[in-house]
């Protein structure tokens, strides 16, 4: 299936959002009518909205020091379209857009099928042993009581064995 992504407006991406993401419910969050949030889609050629995404900057919680840091949040896909590439372009042209805009990070928070696809897109986790032990401590400390499982993404490292398999999320950080 070939799917197009351009950057769209809130109104847009709720739907998708609270059927995917909130069980119909509410799906707008703080911050969607900020002028710096970039909402994305992936349109079908029918222009069917199969995916939708959001990127903003905002401070990484384990990773102080970067210096332009995003968020990759409120991401989801239709059902009937999972597999067929739309969150992989998604997340492709949410790395490109932050990357022209001066971003130097991408964080988010991810249950882990979607950190599953942004592996499959190509974004990989960090080997553990470059990690600084401030650097775990601080991670350690930001989710602490959240049952996250900080997890490093980088373009092009062969992911290490995720320990977080049985986690509902992780958290994912990429180079942009």
């Amino acid at each position: 299936m070939t799917v197009t992504v351009g950057q769209v407006g809130p109104d847009v991406v709720l739907p998708l959002r609270s059927v995917v993401l909130r069980d119909g419910g509410p799906a707008g969050l703080p911050g969607d009518d900020d002028p710096a949030t970039v909402h994305l889609a992936a349109r079908t050629a029918d222009g069917r909205v199969a995916g939708v995404v959001r990127l903003s900057p905002a401070p990484c919680p384990w990773r102080p020091d970067a210096r332009a840091p995003w968020q990759l949040r409120a991401m989801a896909t239709d059902p009937a379209v999972r597999g067929t590439g739309a969150g992989r372009a998604l997340v492709a042209a949410g790395l490109a857009l932050v990357g022209d805009r001066g971003g130097d990070l991408v964080w988010c928070n991810a249950r882990d099928r979607r950190g599953r696809l942004l592996r499959a897109a190509g974004v990989h986790r960090g080997h553990r042993g470059v990690r600084r032990a401030a650097d775990r401590a601080a991670r350690r400390h930001a989710h602490r009581g959240t049952g996250c499982d900080p997890l490093e993404l980088m373009p092009g490292i062969r992911p290490a064995r995720n320990a977080s398999t049985n986690s509902r999320w992780s958290s994912c950080v990429c180079r942009a």
